[in-house]
């Protein structure tokens, strides 16, 4: 579906309500009216700038006037096409601006055209829905298709929509490929996808969904600061912490990990694992407050990091 269509679909269904989860602010967003503004640049001016420009941000600085600075409160708030349009295609906020905050307000649109139009009673409307659209949507079902779906719409309250969203809050992180590319790879490892398809088969099988690892850390060496510097570490990981707190006086030659909760997310786990170089990890029964790992950074942890910067260097 173009951009056109996408309008005109929303309109048709009368706009749709959409909760937005993260209020955001974008001022790079493009205003059509203006793509070809020249914002008060010469001919010569621009044809210079543009055999030279290498970066999008560039291009904002040199043409302002084709940009507008488009807001959405947080909330459930009604929408239309053009608006919505705007809504799914914003990548530039400060507050939900990368490639998965957009994938989630996509998905969120989704969300809302599908309860609107389960709501209206839209199935038996569905061909000539499609059919005043031809001009602007592109499918390979075919009217026989589309009148199966129908004689069997009364079935699809049988059946449980899940939906999943591999992002670099669970399993993926961001890195980049031996050309230089910006890609992303399982947290595991490059190619290593057993705990994402456990992921899925547990989701499919109606398993509880792992919990996301929450440490608390505590230096247990006599290093003032390391284990602000290891909960520093772990953020960069998406590792959330809570704020860090000084071990027992005496020293601990081994850093330990103790989780609280026997259904973490592996691919956290396994960042735990690597980063302390710890192969078990010890499960405790008792409650825990706020956090749902416990790490006691001991000795071998300082001598581990120094000896690799030292090898780095």
């Amino acid at each position: 579906m173009d951009f056109s269509g996408f309008v005109k679909t929303i309109d048709t269904l009368g706009g749709v309500d959409i909760n937005v989860a993260t209020a955001f602010d974008d001022l790079g967003y493009p205003d059509e009216t203006k793509a070809t503004d020249n914002c008060g640049h010469s001919d010569d001016d621009i044809k210079a700038f543009t055999a030279t420009v290498s970066a999008e941000s560039d291009i904002w600085a040199y043409f302002p006037c084709r940009y507008q600075k488009v807001h959405f409160d947080a909330g459930m708030t009604h929408m239309d096409g053009a608006r919505a349009l705007i809504y799914v295609r914003s990548r530039h906020s400060v507050q939900d601006g990368t490639d998965f905050g957009r994938a989630e307000r996509q998905r969120n649109l989704l969300v809302a055209v599908e309860h609107k139009i389960f709501s209206i009673g839209f199935i038996p409307q569905a061909i000539p829905f499609m059919n005043s659209l031809k001009d602007d949507v592109r499918t390979d079902l075919d009217t026989s298709d589309i009148q199966a779906l129908i004689q069997n719409a009364s079935a699809l309250s049988n059946y449980q929509i899940v939906s999943l969203a591999l992002t670099d809050k669970n399993y993926l992180e961001d890195t980049f490929s031996s050309s230089g590319q910006a890609v992303l790879i399982p947290k595991d490892g490059q190619d290593t996808y057993t705990n994402i398809q456990k992921w899925i088969a547990d989701v499919f099988a109606g398993k509880p969904e792992p919990s996301s690892v929450v440490v608390l850390v505590e230096n247990g060496t006599n290093v003032p600061g390391l284990a602000q510097t290891v909960s520093n570490r772990l953020a960069r990981e998406y590792i959330q912490t809570i704020p860090v707190q000084n071990g027992k006086k005496t020293v601990s030659p081994i850093t330990t990990i103790v989780a609280y909760h026997t259904n973490l997310n592996p691919s956290d786990v396994a960042i735990l694992e690597k980063e302390f170089n710890v192969a078990n990890i010890t499960y405790d029964t008792a409650s825990a407050s706020g956090y749902n790992v416990r790490v006691i950074v001991g000795d071998d942890y300082n001598k581990t990091r120094t000896a690799s910067s030292s090898a780095g260097n």
